[in-house]
């Protein structure tokens, strides 16, 4: 029993006590005593209870239950400090009610039910409670001091509600016991109170690492004026949880805005000379001390709530709250926390309590549609906005101010389903009866110009946003707090807008202003601070930092995996875009199975044609066009199209990106004249300051190409080329791709010298980009175009450099190299080095005969360069083994009339003939002569 770190402290009852002191003293550290008489015991007993419940309370914030947490180090948590404040003020400040006593009696007497002791002291409680009575109660009453500080202990914010009319009570006690004490003068400037404590030594490292840092303690704190009585509380302590008496100086010359109160005479425990100080009182620590194994000591002043930022703040949230706060307060402040479960309980709640006829009834339907559509339960949402909208139009005068809340919902509602012209329409419903109360820069008219800059913004509609989002943000500047929350979501949406029109300074510049503004005022895992992180790492994309974006998409998810459902549809769009940004960095199985989880929670949380849907098909069908499964691409890339047809405006970029990726596929398909179309269509919506126009322009440039249209080919490329230098004075791999169109389209038409030259400007750019495949590919082409022109020592020389780079690589494209050997072997060929010609097209067939079958009809071509330089070699037997090798092929893969056959037999009757051998001669040419005669024929006929 002694070992069980449950057991806390053991009391030894017997008649004999010297008997039981001798063996008992091994077990000292946790022997709290040896009583003979029952009295004595109880009290013991009593005083070792209440310290244990005390001892759990204040100082657990870390606790290895995380949720237990009682102190808070506000430099660190000063957020969570903030929002426990702030639910503080609400309850205490909130009308007191009699239903507020029953409530709690009836969480009491649950807690209680098989203890009749305990039962009995609930029901006198019930019966003869006064609020003036509340320090008296809570001293005396195990039950009630110990629900109320597990509530707390626990941040259990239901349980602390249905205390709030007890907590009200007890405030307002201390406050006026405060305001007594301060009207006398006391007798010392300071004052001097002792606290005894058990804690871990973890605890106490906190507090060890966080001197002269501010601690909180979030609920009501019992300390005495005597030492004696303090360090009189506590047991021994041991190595792992040692005592610590905590000596509290309180200034009596500094004017304190933290009540506090002595309890003399209000007090159960009179002996105790007990101070108690109100719900999150915070002091300074001014130092910790070890001063043995099992002794530490701590000093701390009481302190004002010196976070002036915090404070600022916590008076600009008390100002929207009102003097007397209602529940509809109480819901916004868990709007503010993103805490959706207890926006709609809180609400549910008072509608219960509101009458039929109460015109409140629509903004708590609005509140509660709220909660459902931060959820993202989009049919939920819908039914309790039109039940308020529905409400709203009867309120007189009409049109009534909450018509318009009511439209600024379902306009909002509509936005996140992708219905954006209906959301507009709503919103200026909205816009055009608060204008009718107050004027344009009022702070009423800061959520419906929000609204509508952010469905302009989905409409790509940039002006109409940034217009809209300016007059947010000049009515915010004038009207909150620097850290207020929603000052920090009209800096993330401008700078969205910023990322998307490509001004990405400034689009950093509010980000790091929102998120800064987050940190500070919202909980950490708070749904915004996510969408703040998901923001930057699409800005982080658009500037090609794909490995920041990916950490930041991380952040992202990390929050919303906890503070959201795990069907939510923004859990959806970063997996989307984890996806978009991984096949960026050419991880495209990643990239797939992030799609693919995305598509998952999207089927199961939107509308079959919400636009993001449409974005996850795209995203699915370029990785499809990327392993050639074009047919899969195409599928994919036409459901998108389809919801985008249905939902997006005809001008919208989205579209345009869809016709882009219809146009690729096509062109994989080679259906030219269907990817021309998609691509022309795309250009009709891109403006011209679309980051990636080049690139559109240079798509439709190699579409003409492939239609040997040269003249709209040169044309489009150069507009891609002008477009790209325009747009950016970033070296990039599009601005290389650009100059080899033009290099291979120039040597379409024989224009030999242009053709280099643009070739030579590709190369430039993928020597400083260190691409190597595309240096050897260039370098291949560039040895084409002087093969073409007849300077072949130019040409082996770029060939050479190609091949050198290639067996370099990895994996080796040996393909590549065949056809590069060849090539070498041709200008051999032409310039009668046929020795070399000759070792050339050897090297070539070696690499073809490992990647095609001994008798694959696409070996002949090889083949036969070998045979015509043997002949030329007049080395007739090699030539004539392998022009018999390759009639042998013809014979098994091609029809009897096929005119290679014929060209083959020729050869073969060529050798013969140089060697004398006439009649076989004859007879081969007799052969070849049959064959053409038949072709002949048959094309006749």
């Amino acid at each position: 029993m002694y070992q069980s770190s449950k057991i806390v402290s053991i009391c030894i009852f017997c008649y004999d006590k010297l008997k039981h002191k001798i063996w008992s003293y091994q077990y000292e550290p946790k022997i709290r005593g040896i009583f003979v008489e029952k009295d004595s015991l109880y009290s013991k007993l009593i005083a070792d209870v209440r310290f244990q419940i005390q001892n759990s309370l204040p100082m657990s914030i870390l606790s290895e239950d995380a949720k237990q947490r009682c102190i808070r180090d506000l430099n660190k948590e000063s957020v969570t400090f903030m929002w426990f404040q702030l639910l503080i003020k609400i309850l205490i400040n909130m009308k007191r009610e009699e239903n507020g006593k029953d409530e709690m009696i009836n969480l009491c007497r649950k807690q209680y039910k098989t203890n009749q002791s305990v039962t009995k002291q609930i029901e006198e409680f019930h019966l003869k409670y006064y609020q003036n009575q509340a320090i008296e109660w809570y001293s005396k009453n195990i039950f009630l001091f110990r629900l109320l500080n597990r509530a707390f202990r626990k941040e259990n914010i239901d349980a602390i509600y249905k205390f709030r009319f007890f907590i009200r009570d007890l405030h307002f006690q201390v406050d006026e016991l405060h305001h007594q004490h301060t009207n006398q003068s006391f007798t010392n400037n300071e004052m001097i109170v002792y606290r005894g404590q058990q804690m871990s030594k973890n605890e106490l490292k906190t507090l060890e690492e966080n001197q002269n840092g501010l601690i909180s303690v979030n609920t009501f704190f019992s300390t005495s004026k005597s030492y004696n009585i303090a360090s009189g509380f506590t047991p021994s302590g041991s190595s792992d949880y040692p005592i610590v008496i905590f000596t509290i100086k309180i200034n009596n010359q500094i004017h304190n805005d933290q009540p506090f109160a002595i309890l003399e005479g209000l007090s159960s425990f009179h002996q105790e000379e007990e101070v108690l100080f109100t719900i999150g009182t915070v002091f300074r620590i001014n130092f910790v001390e070890q001063i043995t194994d099992t002794f530490w000591s701590v000093q701390l002043t009481l302190a004002s709530k010196e976070n002036s930022e915090l404070s600022e703040l916590i008076n600009s949230l008390e100002e929207e709250i009102g003097e007397e706060p209602t529940l509809i307060q109480l819901g916004k402040m868990f709007f503010y926390m993103s805490d959706n479960d207890r926006v709609e309980k809180y609400n549910r709640i008072l509608l219960e309590q509101l009458s039929l006829a109460h015109e409140d009834l629509s903004a708590v339907d609005n509140n509660i549609g709220d909660a459902y559509l931060n959820r993202g339960h989009y049919e939920t949402a819908s039914e309790y906005y039109y039940k308020a909208l529905s409400i709203a139009l009867d309120l007189e005068p009409k049109p009534h101010i909450y018509l318009a809340h009511s439209y600024d919902c379902i306009g909002l509602f509509n936005d996140r389903i992708g219905k954006y012209d209906d959301a507009i329409e709503y919103l200026k419903k909205a816009r055009d009866i608060k204008l009718k109360y107050v004027l344009s820069n009022e702070r009423v008219m800061e959520s419906t110009y929000n609204n509508l800059a952010m469905v302009y913004r989905h409409k790509a509609d940039n002006e109409n946003s940034l217009e809209n989002y300016k007059k947010v943000l000049e009515i915010e500047l004038q009207s909150l707090h620097h850290l207020h929350p929603n000052l920090a979501s009209v800096y993330n949406n401008i700078a969205l807008l910023n990322s998307q029109i490509g001004n990405y300074n400034d689009a950093w510049t509010y980000y790091t202003k929102a998120l800064e503004i987050e940190l500070k005022s919202l909980p950490s895992n708070h749904y915004k601070i996510g969408t703040t992180y998901n923001n930057i790492a699409l800005l982080h994309v658009s500037t090609n930092n794909q490995v920041e974006a990916l950490e930041y998409y991380e952040k992202a998810l990390n929050i919303f995996l906890v503070s959201l459902q795990p069907d939510h549809s923004n859990i959806g769009s970063i997996y989307y875009n984890m996806g978009d940004t991984s096949y960026k960095i050419g991880d495209s199985n990643r990239a797939m199975d992030y799609f693919k989880q995305a598509l998952q929670i999207q089927i199961k949380s939107l509308l079959k044609d919400h636009i993001d849907l449409a974005k996850t098909w795209n995203g699915i069908a370029v990785i499809y066009c990327e392993k050639n499964n074009y047919i899969d691409a195409l599928e994919h890339c036409q459901r998108a199209l389809d919801i985008q047809l249905k939902s997006l405006p005809i001008d919208h970029p989205d579209l345009a990106g869809t016709y882009f990726n219809m146009g690729t596929i096509n062109s994989k398909l080679d259906r030219h004249n269907e990817a021309l179309n998609y691509y022309l269509s795309s250009l009709k919506i891109f403006k011209d300051d679309y980051p990636n126009l080049a690139v559109l322009y240079s798509h439709a440039g190699k579409t003409y190409l492939l239609l040997n249209n040269y003249q709209q080919t040169i044309q489009y490329y150069k507009k891609a080329l002008e477009t790209q230098l325009k747009m950016s004075s970033i070296i990039n791999d599009e601005l290389a791709i650009i100059y080899k169109g033009l290099g291979l389209i120039y040597n379409k038409q024989g224009q030999y010298v242009e053709s280099i030259k643009n070739y030579k400007q590709a190369l430039e750019i993928q020597f400083k980009l260190q691409n190597q495949l595309e240096i050897s590919i260039i370098y291949s082409y560039i040895g084409e175009n002087y093969h073409r022109q007849r300077q072949y020592q130019e040409a082996l020389k770029n060939y050479r450099k190609t091949i050198e780079i290639q067996l370099n690589l990895s994996p080796i494209r040996y393909l590549d190299l065949a056809i590069i050997h060849s090539n070498m072997g041709f200008a051999y060929y032409a310039e009668r080095d046929y020795q070399n010609a000759l070792e050339c097209f050897k090297q070539a067939f070696k690499i073809q005969i490992k990647c095609l079958e001994q008798n694959h009809p696409s070996i002949i071509l090889p083949y036969n360069k070998i045979g015509a330089a043997y002949r030329e070699l007049h080395n007739y037997n090699n030539a004539l083994k392998i022009y018999t090798k390759i009639l042998e092929i013809q014979a098994n893969s091609s029809p009897d009339n096929d005119f290679d056959m014929a060209k083959t037999l020729n050869n073969i009757g060529f050798i013969f003939c140089q060697q004398g051998y006439l009649t076989k001669a004859l007879e081969n040419f007799n052969k070849a002569l049959e064959i053409q005669c038949k072709c002949s024929c048959s094309n006749i006929q």
